[in-house]
């Protein structure tokens, strides 16, 4: 994991000493001095060995995988620019000193409209309306919940801060364009402070950027044995940042092949890496008789003796193969520093695919560009072919005769026709021959149109993105018709997204275990709630336990133990924006949803005071006994609450007695009560066949407009959805409807109404009991 404020130009040859961390200062403040331990030939020579080792090591294993996969990513660097650099979209481009579409040698038309860009933009922006957010789910049981749900704030601030969304947008893009696309996570000192914060971001053009063990075949490529990140610097800032550095980026032994001379030497720029190995370690694990499972290191081996005091007895042993991750940051020439231990045991690099394909041992990859640039071809030939047809049948040569041509002024005057477009052209007349006229041109060919749309069909199939999902309405195509090609396109397109998601739980994970190290102090973090509210949480502080006299660390990020899932789907913002418009659709059909849930369209607005307005509103609905109180609100009344008195006790009873009396005796209630229910029914019944009606009514329209050939106004979702919506509620109202005919309701509320007399009789003796006598 590379952080900048740490690098530096690390190498024992140039030192006979070896630099210590700096000791504490002593009671009176004065810091203690010592000399710098100094280090033997031997082992400067050791260490000066091993450098040279690990950096031969890093240039052979990337020749060979840039010699292996040469082909494969210049594929995909001609497939990115086959959509974003003018001209590319023709086998041979033009010269730069063209004017105009095509060359001077032919003078040819050469156009280029691109049919590729507005699909991968459509692709793109859907994936812009379902943002992933990174789910974190405790293995701890419902103690660990808080935990988690904090953490994932934890990760949601880091993301918002590293602008995790755009990373996303942009390594989305390229992924469907060449196939590939990366981003990486990494540490650096917060602004002012010796805190060190996480951030993310994008790789660009990963296809030349991230390199990996040829034999990694998992989806981040995690599985192999090193990974690389390369970037390019300026000369100069190379021998600012590393001034002891060689500038050149060649080894003085001869170990660069041809292949990695031309790629590490660029111009005035030096090419640098990041680059990642395993260290690999044998380890013994103990398992003990009550089942636990323990890695025998210093910590264990010093609680062996009490473990065996309890009873606990080792019932077997077995060595096991583990690895770290060190980073290094390494030029052509030379290591610039490290190695550094990675927070994680997995690399901070996260590289994902699109169609991937085994081949001879190799891997090949492509996006959606690849299989559809000789179709986009074919378009622009079919254009351009078609306009110097139209141009050339405009502009035919005139059949004269020599002597036609004879006289004072009218050759003249014929040769300048092409620019200054005379009203009147003379000739003479030639006995022998007719007067002159426009030679035949040759007709265009019929097939031409069918050409252009077989070329456009075509580059949609290589792509798997078909008319409907582009928002082109088909004449021919019924509604269920239409959602099937939008099914169609998202299930060829699925690998893609599915590829992102991938990347992003593999993040997640790491993300968690770079925080158990990163943040391991006692300090305040950001975090910021799904909802979008910030806030702040402190970690790992440290208290003392009064009863046992014990250190004990408070939300020990350490300790915890997480699952890492992600939630697709839209925006919050968005979600309350779409919350709305149903509600807003349901109560044009019932009025009495948007009076029970005002304050839930409050609260998914944006105005000002909406927090404190959706407070009253539920009040309100919380007083008529609408809606139940959370457990904040269920605090405030029971701290606001007062012993009613003896008035109120007495107009309580009054009117319980009364609602009993009437209950008890006037069956009629009963009856009312299931009118209203039947009122309620029949007016979502009525509402229910109005949009029944509408959707028919659409659907032989649109029958209509098929059979004449005209145009066909799909039916909207919305309409759809509230149809839905509405007839859920209509079943549920009569449902209810149904139960309270049932005869045992009165029945029940009577129950219930002499219950609560009984209650409220108790509660006025105890009352009684508690007053101060006299």
């Amino acid at each position: 994991m590379h952080n900048d404020n740490d690098e530096s130009y690390e190498d024992g040859a140039d030192s006979d000493t070896q630099s210590q961390p700096l000791p504490e200062p002593d009671k009176d403040g004065a810091p203690i001095t010592r000399k710098l331990k100094r280090v033997s030939k031997k082992k400067r020579k050791q260490d000066l060995a091993k450098r040279k080792e690990v950096h031969a090591r890093f240039l052979m294993r990337m020749d060979k995988a840039y010699a292996a996969e040469k082909e494969t990513r210049e594929r995909m660097a001609a497939d990115i620019a086959f959509v974003n650099l003018p001209s590319a979209q023709w086998e041979e481009r033009g010269s730069i000193d063209d004017e105009g579409p095509g060359s001077h040698e032919t003078q040819r038309p050469r156009f280029e409209i691109d049919r590729i860009s507005p699909i991968l933009q459509n692709i793109a922006g859907e994936q812009k309306q379902n943002r992933r957010d990174i789910k974190v789910r405790s293995n701890s049981g419902a103690d660990g919940n808080k935990m988690a749900t904090n953490t994932a704030s934890l990760i949601r601030s880091i993301c918002q801060k590293s602008h995790f969304n755009n990373i996303q947008d942009s390594a989305y893009m390229e992924l469907i364009t060449s196939g590939m696309a990366a981003f990486c996570l990494s540490t650096d000192y917060a602004k002012d402070s010796f805190d060190q914060e996480i951030k993310l971001e994008w790789v660009s053009q990963a296809h030349a950027s991230i390199y990996f063990d040829l034999a990694a075949t998992g989806p981040q490529r995690h599985d192999g044995d090193w990974m690389a990140k390369l970037s390019m610097v300026t000369e100069e800032a190379y021998k600012r940042r590393w001034p002891k550095a060689k500038v050149h980026s060649m080894p003085e032994d001869e170990l660069l092949s041809l292949t990695q001379i031309q790629y590490w030497q660029s111009r005035d720029n030096l090419r640098i890496a990041d680059y990642y190995e395993k260290e690999y370690y044998v380890t013994i694990l103990m398992k003990f008789s009550d089942g636990r499972v323990l890695e025998l290191n210093e910590d264990t081996a010093s609680i062996l003796d009490e473990l065996a005091a309890a009873g606990i007895t080792e019932t077997g042993r077995r060595e096991v193969q583990k690895h770290r991750i060190v980073h290094y940051l390494m030029s052509g020439a030379d290591i610039l520093a490290g190695p550094h231990e990675v927070p994680s045991n997995t690399y901070p690099l996260f590289p994902f695919f699109g169609r991937e394909a085994f081949v001879d041992n190799q891997i090949f990859v492509r996006g959606i560009v690849s299989y559809a640039r000789d179709a986009q071809q074919i378009y622009n030939y079919q254009v351009s072919s078609n306009l110097e047809q139209t141009v050339k049948s405009s502009i035919a040569p005139f059949i004269v005769t020599q002597k036609q041509l004879q006289g004072e002024g009218i050759l003249s005057s014929w040769e300048s026709m092409d620019y200054d477009n005379p009203s009147v052209l003379t000739y003479t007349a030639d006995p022998g021959a007719p007067p002159p006229a426009r030679a035949a041109t040759g007709q265009m060919y019929n097939g031409m149109a069918m050409v252009l749309q077989q070329a456009q069909t075509d580059i949609d199939n290589s792509i798997g993105y078909f008319a409907a999902s582009k928002g082109d309405q088909q004449i021919d195509s019924s509604g269920r018709a239409i959602t099937s090609l939008q099914r169609q396109t998202n299930t060829s397109l699925a690998l893609y997204p599915a590829s992102l998601e991938q990347a992003i739980i593999s993040c997640g994970e790491v993300m968690v275990d770079t925080i158990k190290k990163v943040y391991d102090g006692d300090r305040t973090v950001d975090i910021i709630s799904d909802s979008g509210e910030r806030s702040t949480w402190r970690v790992n502080e440290a208290i003392i336990d009064r009863q046992t006299g014990e250190e004990v660390i408070l939300n020990d990020l350490s300790a915890a133990n997480f699952d890492i899932t992600i939630s697709t789907g839209p925006s919050y913002a968005t979600q309350r924006l779409e919350s709305n418009e149903v509600m807003l659709r349901l109560a044009s059909f019932d009025p009495e949803i948007m009076a029970l849930g005002s304050d839930l369209f409050v609260g998914n607005t944006d105005m000002r005071d909406a927090e404190a307005l959706v407070k009253r509103l539920r009040s309100a609905k919380i007083s008529a006994g609408l809606i139940q109180p959370n457990e904040n609100e269920l605090a405030e009344l029971q701290e606001n609450q007062k012993p009613p008195s003896q008035e109120q006790i007495i107009a309580a009873e009054m009117q319980e007695e009364g609602l009993l009396a009437s209950m008890l005796n006037n069956e009629a209630l009963q009856a009312a009560i299931i009118k209203t229910k039947a009122d309620k029914v029949h007016k979502l019944t009525e509402s229910h066949n109005k949009l029944n009606d509408a959707l028919l009514a659409r659907a032989e329209a649109n029958a209509i407009a098929i059979a004449n050939g005209q145009e066909v106004i799909p039916v909207s979702k919305y309409m759809e959805e509230s149809f839905n919506l509405l007839q859920g509620a209509l079943a549920d109202a009569v449902q209810d409807l149904m139960e309270s005919e049932n005869t045992d309701d009165l029945e029940k509320a009577r129950e219930e109404l002499i219950t609560q007399r009984m209650n409220q009789e108790a509660l006025k003796q105890q009352q009684q009991q508690q007053q101060p006598k006299e």
